[in-house]
């Protein structure tokens, strides 16, 4: 050996695809019975010169067969052994794959081999997964392992398909009547910038294409070298911000490829979503080892994509939405100490997809892991309105905490019933009764909830996502949770809704935290817990001592009364279009008084507002809840097919619904009253724990309303330290 060791040789061995190709080409020697010198020549590329040479240095060993015919003991043509046409396709790989030199290649190469492909045989079968096993006809498995196997194949099949398709989505969003195509080369050669034309592709070597048509089919597969037939129909352009280099030296945009029509525009692409193709592709480049034999060339199983969550096991659920879930912990990537940073995610699909979405029951279907809940077991019921999925699955928005409180996760807090304190404000109350699932996950600091939408917007899942750190999902790790949410909805929602176009794709770049678009007019309930907390925050740092009205933080709620009904009669779609329809109403009414000019108006849930205002005392605050209740009764005329504003619709196709009615609540607080009751808790926590407690008064207000059986407003009287009805 002249240059690399045998332990070069070794390593090169052990890579799956390589054993891939080598089995391979030893089938194909095996299945030709000619072995004489020649024809071991023309198998495997090689001059018989070449073949004669390796003998002489001892690297191959033939046998001469007799000439029968003349009798006599003379040799005759050199014949090759099965063993010796095995030697021969390993070491065609070395040389034409792995770049060896026939010097560098070892005499005993063939024995290297039989040890390394015995290993991968003696592993348990506990332990074999599709990636272990090895790619060659004689090879046998249990018919309960092959469909294990072709499950965790079929998973990586479809995210690394899924992680080209969306980023080819987003990257030609602005050109969508192109075609296109990313290039992702296997090997880190740091291509991508000498690449000047689609002519020059074939240098880049193995590499995984995706390739969308103009219809929006897509299609990918490896290629040995990706070459065109008439390469001056594209042209090539690298993953580069406005602004030059993006991330120098990361392997994503050092070696993938852009191709698209010559005709097509250059791409302007924003450094948000660079980032984010980067990241989920750098994943993908992360893991090559593990799905190239997905994709490689050979026999595959088909899987047929039919799945039922509610019929999985309860032990393990569904393997591939359980793999796709692994795959989200994974895009969350390692603390410093080497701990993932998103400790567990689990995905909740409603038990009656047939009831009003306010009376769903969201069950835990799948989930990773480290998940301390139980599949099929673990329910949010629509009682736990302070649950994170509850609140995405019913708003249709992304609802993330940043830093929680104990409990304040997928679980409720129950509001104790009475009490008061002697300033004639309301209480502040958290309970201390918090349920099973709550104390499950105690070490949980931050979590998210990302609905997964269907037709015409409608919840059909929630992604939940919980993170043993504080602050734990930036926005550009919402980006990416969104990406994979969509990989979800199309498994739940099949060929149909891979054809269906639920807001624009360039929403989970531009503004992650918005998934229905019927109410992105409206603030979130995320935005609402940012405004709260940012005012208390204000509060706590400049400790304000006056009473003065100038000085004080008023809240309307709306929730519409009879809601449900109005679902069951109509549907969930007109109750939604309902819904935003009154948020439009109250949208105008602010516009029409110069008291709203410092509110800001906030989506909570299914059918519930809330308007924040400052600067105004309690008497003006009932003022204006009275002259919004006026606005918001009445008469509705809805599209039940789409609420996307300024969307023309006839008036014969608008539906009527008569008598609507809503109940308010009014919470009113004093600066100086917030400062004090900020001082009752640790100093680190105080805005948390004060903005709980506003979340938990509101609930009360409307929860008293609809007691007194709506169509009322619920204010709170200092004077009886109660809520009253509002005469």
């Amino acid at each position: 050996m002249n240059q690399r060791s045998q332990r070069s040789v070794e390593e090169y061995l052990r890579q799956s695809d390589v054993q891939a190709r080598i089995w391979e080409n030893i089938r194909e020697a095996r299945e030709n019975l000619t072995v004489t010198i020649s024809r071991a020549a023309s198998l495997f590329n090689f001059t018989e010169s070449k073949l004669r040479e390796w003998e002489k240095r001892g690297l191959l060993q033939t046998e001469r067969s007799l000439h029968s015919q003349e009798g006599k003991g003379s040799t005759g043509h050199r014949q090759y052994s099965s063993a010796e046409l095995d030697k021969l396709a390993i070491i065609r790989e070395l040389i034409n794959q792995g770049g060896y030199a026939p010097g560098e290649i070892p005499l005993n190469v063939d024995q290297i081999w039989n040890r390394i492909s015995g290993e991968r045989a003696a592993l348990p079968r506990t332990a074999r997964t599709f990636e272990d096993t090895v790619p060659y006809p004689e090879n046998r498995r249990w018919i309960e392992k092959r469909v294990e196997n072709t499950d965790q194949e079929e998973s990586w099949r479809y995210f690394v398909s899924q992680a080209l398709r969306l980023s080819l989505v987003l990257i030609c969003e602005s050109i969508p009547d192109t075609i296109a195509g990313l290039i992702l080369p296997l090997e880190d050669r740091k291509l991508a910038h000498t690449i000047s034309a689609p002519s020059d592709l074939a240098q880049v070597g193995p590499s995984l294409v995706g390739w969308m048509g103009r219809n929006r089919s897509f299609y990918s597969f490896l290629a040995k070298t990706p070459e065109f037939e008439y390469p001056t129909d594209f042209r090539v352009q690298t993953l580069n911000s406005p602004e030059g280099a993006f991330l120098e030296g990361n392997r994503v945009l050092d070696n993938v490829i852009v191709v698209l029509q010559r005709r097509t525009r250059p791409l302007s692409l924003t450094p948000e979503l660079i980032e984010t193709v980067q990241h989920i592709l750098d994943l993908v480049y992360k893991r090559i080892n593990t799905w190239r034999p997905a994709f490689d060339y050979g026999m595959h199983d088909w899987h047929y994509k039919a799945y039922d969550l509610e019929r999985a096991s309860r032990e393990a659920g569904d393997l591939m939405f359980s793999a796709l879930l692994e795959r989200v912990i994974e895009l969350g990537g390692k603390t410093s100490e080497e701990q993932n940073r998103w400790s567990f995610c689990a995905l909740l699909l409603p038990n009656e997809t047939n009831l009003p979405i306010q009376q769903q029951i969201l069950i835990v279907r799948a989930q990773t892991q480290n998940s301390p809940y139980e599949i099929g077991i673990t329910a949010v019921n629509p009682g736990q309105t302070d649950s994170l999925a509850l609140k995405a699955f019913q708003s249709g928005q992304v609802v993330y905490f940043a830093e929680t409180l104990p409990g304040e996760t997928m679980t409720t807090y129950q509001l104790p019933s009475g009490g008061g304190i002697s300033s004639g404000y309301p209480t502040f109350y958290l309970s201390g009764g918090r349920s099973a699932q709550a104390a499950l996950e105690k070490s949980t600091r931050s979590a998210i909830a990302i609905p997964l939408v269907g037709e015409y917007g409608i919840s059909i899942a929630v992604l939940y996502v919980a993170a043993n750190e504080a602050q734990a999902f930036s926005q550009a790790d919402q980006r990416l949770l969104r990406i994979v949410a969509r990989m979800l909805e199309e498994l739940l929602l099949t060929s149909q809704s891979r054809r269906r176009a639920t807001g624009r794709p360039g929403n989970l770049i531009a503004n992650p935290s918005m998934v229905d678009i019927t109410f992105e007019d409206f603030g979130s309930e995320t935005d609402f817990l940012v405004e709260i907390e940012g005012l208390l925050e204000t509060i706590q740092r400049e400790k304000p001592t006056s009473m003065g009205a100038q000085e004080s933080l008023s809240i309307i709620e709306v929730d519409i009364d009879n809601q449900s009904q109005v679902a069951t009669r109509y549907g969930n779609r007109v109750a939604r279009n309902l819904s935003q329809q009154a948020g439009l109403r109250i949208k105008g009414q602010m516009q029409f008084s110069s008291r709203y000019a410092s509110g800001k108006l906030f989506h909570l849930s299914a059918d519930r507002y809330c308007f924040v205002l400052r600067g105004l005392s309690l008497e003006e605050t009932q003022s204006l809840a009275r002259q919004l209740k006026n606005t918001l009764d009445g008469t509705y005329f809805i599209h039940p097919l789409s609420a996307a504003p300024g969307r023309p619709a006839l008036p014969e196709n608008m539906q009527e619904i008569s008598g609507v009615t809503t109940h308010l609540g009014i919470q009113h607080y004093p600066f100086n009253y917030l400062a004090m009751v900020l001082q009752r808790y640790p100093a680190n926590e105080a805005a948390k724990r004060a903005r709980a407690v506003i979340v938990s008064n509101i609930e009360a207000a409307l929860e008293r309303g609809k007691t007194e059986g709506g169509n009322c407003i619920m204010t709170w009287d200092p004077e009886i330290w109660n809520y009253r009805s509002l005469d």
